[in-house]
């Protein structure tokens, strides 16, 4: 299962609005937009050993994303990072 509160939480909208941005300055047209929904469930089908362990503290580690999970979801897109 997923943790529907992540779906919504800062790490995936802030992804999805960067992408959104990136691809109107680049002129990028993508066939299927991403939103929060669809980023959240690629990181969590990555999985986060940390994040299954820190919810059973506090339900709102749910709400989590790691910097890993950020680089790692924007290259499984084709956006890559660079400092």
């Amino acid at each position: 299962g997923y943790y529907s509160y992540h779906f919504y939480s800062c790490g995936p909208i802030a992804i999805s609005n960067a992408i959104i941005e990136y691809n109107k300055k680049t002129g990028i047209v993508n066939k299927r937009a991403l939103n929060a929904k669809d980023i959240s469930i690629q990181i969590q089908n990555n999985s986060n050993f940390w994040r299954n362990i820190a919810v059973l503290i506090n339900k709102n580690a749910a709400g989590i994303t790691c910097p890993h999970e950020i680089v790692r979801v924007c290259k499984d897109n084709g956006y890559n990072i660079v400092e």
